[in-house]
């Protein structure tokens, strides 16, 4: 993404952080949990790992759980 827009790696994660509060791989693990709590609702929590970019099912559930305090399988119901 950098060098399509012309600045370094450094640059873009220095601006991305100041325009929204957080480094990008925080943001991106906000928005996967976020869209996770919505598919939980319908789809097992090893195919919701999938669908929201975890490799494992064992990575979003620990991710999930520091985030939410509770598993994802708590939140199934």
């Amino acid at each position: 993404m950098g060098a399509r827009l012309r600045v370094s790696a450094k640059t873009l994660q220095r601006d991305f952080a100041r325009e929204f509060g957080m480094p990008y791989t925080r943001w991106r693990t906000l928005h996967r949990l976020s869209a996770a709590r919505v598919l939980l609702h319908a789809h097992p929590v090893t195919e919701v790992a999938h669908r929201v970019g975890y490799a494992s099912p064992s990575a979003f559930i620990s991710a999930y759980a520091d985030q939410y305090g509770r598993t994802p399988g708590r939140d199934r119901g």
